[in-house]
């Protein structure tokens, strides 16, 4: 999925952690 951490978005697999301190949110 694509993830939005401050001003930065990457995209990662469903079953892949994010980052630590990285906004969840998911970008439809």
């Amino acid at each position: 999925g694509m993830f939005r951490s401050d001003s930065s978005s990457w995209v990662v697999p469903e079953h892949q952690s994010l980052p630590p301190g990285a906004i969840c949110v998911q970008l439809e």
